[in-house]
C-alpha cells in the first residue's frame, strides 16, 4: 500500500536513536527477500485485503527463521455475528446497483468508470451493465471480461451475491474479507505451519488487561470479540 509506505517513510526519521528501520514496498506473495531471514513477520489489519491468502502464507513461511513467528491481527472475525452483519452490509453498499433505489455503490462506479475510460465505444448504459456483471474482479480482469463481452456478445456472469467480499478494481485489493478463525488455522496447517488463534478485544484500558484472560478462553470468546490474533510457526521437521 503506497499510502502506508509513505506514512512509514515519514515516521522513520522520528524514531528513537538506535532504531534501524528501512521501508520497502513489496508484493506480499513475492517479497524477494532471502529464505529464513525473518524472526518475526507482522501482518496488522492487512490479511483481509489480500487477494491470495495462500500465496501470502507460503511466502511468510519461507521468510521465517526456524524459530520465527508470524503474528497476524485482524478485525474481520466471522465468528462474531455482529461483525459478520456489519461487513456484509458494507459489501452491499459498495455494490449497490443503479436501480432507482439510491446512489450506485462505490465499487460498482469504479468498475463502470474504468470500463468507459478504457473502452471508448461503450456507452453509459452498457458500462453500467458490464460493471454489475464483473463483481469481484481486479481492474485487468474487469477490462478483459468487458472486451470479451463486446467481441463475443456474451455478458460476464459475476454478480454480487451477498456472500463474497468485493474487490477494489483500482487498488486490486479486497475491501474487508471475513475470516473464520477455525478455518484459518486449518489453512495454515496446509502450508506447514502451526497456528494459535485467540480472541482479541479493544486495546484501550480497561480491556487491554483483560485480553490475556479472554484470549486464553478462546474459542468460547471468539463469537464475542471483534478481532482475532494469530501466532503461527513453522512446523517442526521430522
Amino acid at each position: 500500500n503506497r499510502h502506508l509506505m509513505d506514512f512509514l517513510l515519514q515516521a522513520i526519521p522520528r524514531m528513537p536513536a538506535g532504531v534501524n528501520l528501512e521501508g520497502r514496498l513489496r508484493d506480499v506473495a513475492d517479497t524477494g527477500l532471502p529464505d529464513g531471514c525473518a524472526d518475526v513477520v507482522l501482518c496488522n489489519e492487512a490479511l483481509s485485503h489480500m487477494l491470495d491468502i495462500d500465496a501470502f502464507m507460503e511466502e511468510a513461511r519461507r521468510l521465517l527463521a526456524r524459530s520465527g513467528r508470524l503474528v497476524i491481527s485482524d478485525s474481520n472475525n466471522a465468528a462474531n455475528p455482529r461483525v459478520r452483519r456489519a461487513r456484509v452490509a458494507e459489501w452491499a453498499r459498495f455494490e449497490r446497483i443503479l436501480d432507482g433505489g439510491g446512489d450506485p455503490g462505490e465499487l460498482l462506479l469504479k468498475r463502470r468508470d474504468l470500463i468507459m475510460a478504457n473502452l471508448k465505444e461503450v456507452g453509459l448504459e452498457r458500462a453500467n451493465e458490464l460493471a454489475a456483471n464483473t463483481f469481484g474482479l481486479t481492474g485487468p480482469q474487469v477490462l478483459e471480461a468487458a472486451r470479451a463481452a463486446l467481441s463475443q456478445g456474451k455478458m460476464p456472469a459475476s454478480r454480487y451475491d451477498g456472500h463474497r467480499c468485493p474487490v477494489d478494481p483500482l487498488s486490486n485489493q479486497c475491501t474487508d474479507r471475513l475470516f473464520s478463525p477455525k478455518a484459518l488455522r486449518t489453512q495454515f496447517s496446509a502450508h506447514g505451519m502451526t497456528a494459535r488463534v485467540r480472541a482479541h478485544f479493544a486495546t484501550r484500558s480497561p480491556y487491554r488487561a483483560l485480553n490475556g484472560i479472554w484470549g486464553a478462553m478462546s474459542p468460547m470468546t471468539l463469537p464475542f470479540s471483534g478481532a482475532f490474533r494469530v501466532v503461527a510457526e513453522r512446523q517442526a521437521q521430522v
